[in-house]
């Protein structure tokens, strides 16, 4: 650490003229200057940072990263810098990697505060972290199609045009919903409260109860965002994707009369039945999922009249 910042191989060797100028110029001699007492300088907490010019603390914070690269245990890493902090005082290196990215998402900054909120005034409730979290996490698990998993992330983030919107940027146009002619149709109207599109989740989810012999009751957090926590765990991939299907047909009649129908949604599902082995076959042989279309074949056996689903 006494060493002279000019005289060694841990930094690139185009910055050997800049230092000696300019870093010596500040009073930073050796490596040690750099990192007292095993800690990183700052701007606010040392003068001569301060009147650096931005080339000269370039070539400062070059040489701080081509130690910390060569060194151990010394310096000490920054207590706000947390992945490094973990990679140091990390017990196990298992699945580090994994760790260190979720540290790195947590970092991030969250730009799904309005959204939340509006599902919670929607709700009627406040939606714990865990539970917006399974939501969000239901986009990338909810199916092997990605164009499934853009439906899922359009409802959660709500990105379809609602007639309301529409009035406020032209005002010749109605706010009024195309299938039961209220006025002010918003997200929730178009996918829940509309007497059409209520009706539709009744048969749906009494279909479900059938099919799972699990009572599910009617609720939007499951239909609507994929929160299948509730559900027995057996069940829930086939649940999600169940009600994920059943939104698909809600946004292929999105802003016309057309009603959605529980006939089209089983339709639907027996399609997907009907490919899933392609989606399992694209998968290695450890990560295959169990089939999880049981439910839905016993029910259609149960039918008096199966050719409505052909």
């Amino acid at each position: 650490m006494h060493r002279p910042c000019w005289v060694t191989r841990g930094y690139p060797q185009t910055l050997e003229p800049v230092v000696s100028r300019s870093l010596v110029a500040h009073g930073f001699l050796t490596f040690g200057d750099l990192f007292p007492d095993g800690h990183v300088f700052s701007r606010t907490t040392d003068g001569r940072l301060a009147s650096m010019t931005p080339l000269d603390h370039f070539v400062f914070l070059r040489l701080q990263v081509a130690l910390r690269a060569r060194c151990d245990t010394y310096p000490l890493p920054p207590d706000d810098f947390l992945p490094l902090s973990y990679i140091i005082g990390a017990e196990s290196q298992t699945r580090l990697v994994s760790k260190l990215y979720r540290i790195c998402l947590d970092l991030l900054p969250t730009h799904d505060t309005k959204v939340r909120a509006a599902w919670e005034n929607d709700l009627g409730q406040s939606l714990t972290d865990h539970v917006w979290k399974s939501c969000c996490m239901q986009v990338r698990r909810v199916s092997f199609n990605h164009r499934h998993k853009l439906i899922q992330y359009k409802f959660l983030r709500r990105c379809y045009t609602t007639p309301i919107e529409l009035a406020r940027y032209d005002v010749t146009r109605s706010s009024a919903c195309m299938k039961c002619g209220a006025l002010d149709a918003d997200f929730a109207h178009l996918t829940w409260t509309c007497p059409v599109i209520s009706e539709y989740w009744t048969e749906v989810f009494g279909t479900m109860t059938t099919m799972l012999q699990v009572a599910v009751d009617p609720d939007p957090l499951v239909a609507l965002m994929g929160y299948v926590g509730d559900i027995p765990r057996p069940l829930r991939r086939y649940t999600a994707l169940a009600f994920l299907l059943a939104k698909r047909e809600i946004a292929l009649v999105w802003g016309s009369r057309r009603k959605p129908t529980k006939e089209a949604w089983l339709r639907s599902m027996a399609y997907c039945d009907d490919t899933s082995e392609i989606y399992i076959f694209m998968q290695p042989i450890s990560s295959r999922p169990r089939d999880i279309w049981q439910p839905l074949r016993n029910y259609l056996a149960t039918l008096d009249t199966p050719s409505s689903t052909q």
